[in-house]
């Protein structure tokens, strides 16, 4: 018997490991400033299981995760030429019913934790390239900072704001917060926010890499 079940789909392989977790990464408090913690664990464990071979351009999430049924045909094989027999998906092996992988959501945490240091890393690099150098401004993101707005200030945040501080202006994720959370405060008297700003904040801090802001033709939502 074996400690996870290994399915044949036709044109790859699907692993189903039981972990020993009592809840999912997303509920857990320390996984809160991560974005989608969820997502990201699925894709690190197919990197653990595959021992870095897995397909890099395939980017799992639990939405589009989906159950081959044993005895059914792919129909993507089908319609790539093969027989229905060699689209068949088989049980290779199957789980022993008891063996639980252990200390694998703490794994993840430790990769999640390493992975925040090398961006702070970048982030301080940047800063100090920046700082030596003549500011990199775009008025009319200047003037959106400075602009009350009630509507698309999520979207505002994640496309705009966030790439232009961290990638353009080169300041650290510290700052960055301070004056996003400023200038949500001062327009939710207007409108009240209906999303946890101090959440999405932190996640597009996390997740914002070397993106720029988009195109000055958004401009108009201001």
């Amino acid at each position: 018997m074996f400690n996870n079940t290994l399915v044949w789909i036709g044109n790859g392989y699907h692993i189903y490991q039981p972990i020993d977790s009592i809840q999912r990464s997303e509920y857990m408090e320390d996984f809160q400033e991560f974005g989608k913690p969820d997502n990201g664990f699925l894709r690190f464990e197919i990197d653990s299981l595959s021992n870095g071979y897995a397909d890099k351009s395939n980017h799992p999430s639990l939405e589009s995760c989906l159950l081959s049924l044993p005895g059914s045909s792919n129909s993507k094989c089908i319609g790539n030429g093969l027989s229905v027999e060699e689209s068949k998906v088989k049980i290779l092996q199957v789980w022993d019913g008891q063996t639980l992988i252990k200390h694998l959501i703490g794994t993840f945490y430790a990769n999640l934790e390493s992975e925040k240091i090398k961006e702070d890393k970048r982030l301080e690099s940047n800063y100090s390239r920046y700082n030596n150098q003549e500011p990199h401004e775009i008025p009319w993101i200047e003037k959106l900072l400075e602009t009350p707005i009630t509507d698309h200030r999520k979207l505002c945040l994640q496309h705009i704001l966030i790439p232009y501080l961290v990638n353009i202006k080169g300041m650290p994720r510290s700052e960055v917060s301070l004056i996003l959370e400023k200038w949500i405060k001062e327009y939710d008297k207007k409108q009240r926010m209906d999303f946890d700003y101090k959440h999405t904040i932190k996640s597009d801090l996390r997740t914002v890499k070397d993106h720029k802001p988009i195109s000055i033709e958004f401009k108009k939502i201001s």
